[in-house]
């Protein structure tokens, strides 16, 4: 299912428990030995990049889009990317 939700194919060695939550999916991108605990929570519309070796614990909330704090402001989105290197 995560290969669909994330729109590429993942390696046999990523391992993620669920649950685990996404607000897009396909901004994404998984590489090799990669883990996810339970609980995590991706906010990915501006990218998210996890390099062979992550290791990401549980509840860990990755972030990649807000709104600017002025209050005339607030209705547009902000995005940047988040990228995890090797084994972090």
């Amino acid at each position: 299912m995560l290969e669909r939700i994330w729109g590429q194919h993942l390696d046999d060695s990523v391992r993620l428990f669920a649950p685990f939550y996404t607000a897009f999916g396909k901004a994404a991108s998984v590489s090799r030995d990669v883990f996810i605990n339970f609980g995590c929570t991706f906010l990915d519309y501006g990218g998210i990049t996890l390099e062979d070796g992550v290791f990401i614990g549980p509840g860990v909330k990755i972030v990649t889009e807000g709104h600017p704090e002025q209050p005339q402001e607030r209705h547009k989105l902000v995005t940047g990317p988040v990228r995890i290197c090797r084994n972090a």
